[in-house]
Formats: C-alpha cells, structure tokens, sequence
C-alpha cells in the first residue's frame, strides 16, 4: 500500500518496538457472548438486566482500531536520515469541507477553547494538560496568536484566497455546546472582520509558522481528551438542569479542549479557467471525536458526501485520485486488482 511506498522512499525500514506488548489476544464480540452464554447455561440462572444504580460500573470502551495487536511495530525510522514515520490509522478523523462557505461553517461551528485563569477552580478539572498549558506564558501567548488568526478567517470571500497549503494548530473547546437550535447556513460577512490591514497581510503572507503548532501530534494529550469526553448523556443532563432552557451551557474548566489541525486545500490549479475551484479546508482531530464535530457541521450548512462524490471532485479539478489514477505504483496495482475482482463478482 501507500504506506510500504512511504517507508522505502524515506528507507524507514528499521522498526520501533513498541512498550506495551499484551500477550493474549484480543477476544471478538461473537466470542465474548458464546462466553457468556455458556456461563450463564452452567449456573443455571437466568440472565437479567443490572440496574444502573450507583455501584454499577460504567464499561469502558474501546474507541479507534481495538484489534490491532500492540506487539506489531507502528514506527519505523530510518538509521542514515533519522526520519521516522508513524501509522496512525484510526488514531485521528479527518474532515474535508470544500467550497468557498467552508471557512464560514469552520468559524461558526468551532470556538477556541477559553485560557484557564487563576480565579477559576481547576483543581478538579479532568484536563491536567490545559491547565498546565495555561500557566506557561509563552503557549497562552501563541494560544492568543492563534485565535487572532482563526477570527481572520470570516473577513475573507473564499478559501482559494489563502496560499496553498496553509496550516493552522489550533485548541477550540467543546462544539457540541455550541450547536444551534435548528439547522442553519453559515454565510460570509466580510464586515465581521473590522481589520482590514490584518486580512491583507493574512492573504499575501499567511498563517506564521510558530501558528502551525497543534497538540494533535501529543499522544498522551489525544489519549486525554478522548478518554476524558463529556458524553452526550451527560451533556444533554446539564442542559436540562439549566434554569432558563435554551440558554447558554458554561462548563467552565470542566469542558473538554480539543486540538485540531487545519490545512488548506488549494482546489483547482491547472488551466486558465475557474482557478481555485474546490477549494477548502481538512480538518484533523483526535479519535472518538468524530461524531461530536460532525454535527455541528453539518447544522451549519454542510453537506455529506462519499468516496464517490470525492472522485468526482477529483474530476472536476482535473487532478489524479489517489490510488485509482496512478497505476504504476504498488498501491495503484492493488487497487485496480481489488476493483477488478469486485466488479466481476458484482456483473458475473
């Protein structure tokens, strides 16, 4: 696949033992309850629903790719240049918003996450790596940078505007708060945005590179806030305890700060013709979040589209799919080998 590709350009071929090795293997869902079955049949008893009382324990999850076998190698780097490539697949969600309202549902749906202050209590926060962000001077500062950036999104007409490939590192806070009553349609407001000096300079040299950090790439602060999610159960009890109902929900230091990581995507390059056609932004977050974000995105005017809406878009921009349109790689061969046997199963 594109991931062998990867690691022999780079001559990434020395793998990174992982730390935690679990000998047992991972028991499938089907398993679990002839297991069960089984045990219930030997005792004799009938099987009944337990109350969800207080001692009742709440089971933990498995969120992302559970069968994967930890004793695999997920790293490899290469001993003559140092590069290492890591596999995060189901580690992170990526979104794609494309057209020219996508910075507009980006503004509307996401917020940047709010810096903890000494007046507020966070000795029972869950979110240890957010408070302790917070007393560095230097990560509130860049946090501050950053936000400036992001609200300069809603004074520009279309994303194709940005230089290629801008990225943006962001923290926002909990956008299942934030959803509207009904669905909406975000729109431009270029008046939103009073800096016009600001917007200029954003178009013509970018986001700063120190504006580019995300703590997506942190591991342990994506394990954090994926283990520590408010669950919609729970959130939707906080709304109901609200005095005034439909009011604004402030969890203060109790909301979960998620980092993202923003990238621009030129849209259309080639020809004289509608350049900057399919323009957008991919949004990556970390896993279990998923859901919490798609929602909000789409009450704010977006629209789902597949694998095959994605490949036409491909079309319409005149640029190759990968890994249909490059044959002559590995990933390529595999593909068309996959689609040629499913096609002849389908039409036989």
């Amino acid at each position: 696949d594109i991931l062998e590709e990867i690691k022999t350009v780079c001559q990434c071929v020395e793998p990174i033992k992982s730390k935690i090795c679990t000998p047992n293997p991972l028991l499938k869902p089907s398993q679990e309850e002839s297991q069960i079955e089984l045990a219930d049949e030997k005792i004799g008893k009938k099987r009944k629903r337990k109350d969800d009382g207080e001692n009742a324990k709440s089971v933990k999850k498995v969120i992302g790719d559970g069968t994967r076998d930890p004793c695999q190698p997920y790293s490899w780097i290469s001993p003559t240049t140092g590069i290492v490539i890591s596999d995060l697949t189901m580690e992170m969600n990526r979104f794609r918003l494309i057209g020219p309202l996508s910075h507009c549902i980006l503004t509307e749906a996401l917020k940047v996450a709010s810096v903890h202050t000494g007046e507020e209590d966070t000795g029972e926060t869950p979110h240890l790596w957010w408070s302790d962000m917070c007393k560095n001077p230097d990560s509130v500062s860049l946090h501050h940078r950053q936000e400036a950036v992001f609200e300069l999104l809603g004074g520009i007409t279309s994303p194709a505007e940005i230089p290629a490939g801008t990225i943006l590192g962001l923290t926002v806070g909990d956008p299942r708060i934030n959803l509207p009553p009904k669905r909406s349609r975000a729109l431009s407001n270029p008046e939103k945005c009073q800096d016009n000096e600001k917007v200029r300079q954003l178009l013509l040299e970018g986001v700063p590179v120190e504006c580019t950090h995300s703590f997506i790439w942190n591991q342990d602060i994506c394990k954090s806030v994926t283990e520590n999610k408010i669950s919609d159960q729970d959130l939707n009890r906080k709304r109901s305890e609200l005095l005034v109902p439909g009011s604004q929900l402030v969890l203060g230091p109790q909301e979960s700060k998620i980092p993202i990581l923003l990238i621009q995507q030129p849209g259309k390059v080639t020809g004289e013709e509608r350049l900057g056609w399919g323009s957008g932004w991919d949004v990556l977050l970390p896993k279990g979040w998923g859901m919490a974000f798609w929602i909000p995105l789409i009450y704010r005017g977006a629209r789902v589209g597949g694998l095959k809406e994605a490949l036409m878009h491909s079309q319409y921009k005149r640029l190759p799919h990968i890994p249909g349109d490059f044959p002559d790689c590995p990933a390529g061969a595999l593909f068309a080998e996959e689609q040629a046997k499913n096609l002849l199963e389908k039409y036989k």
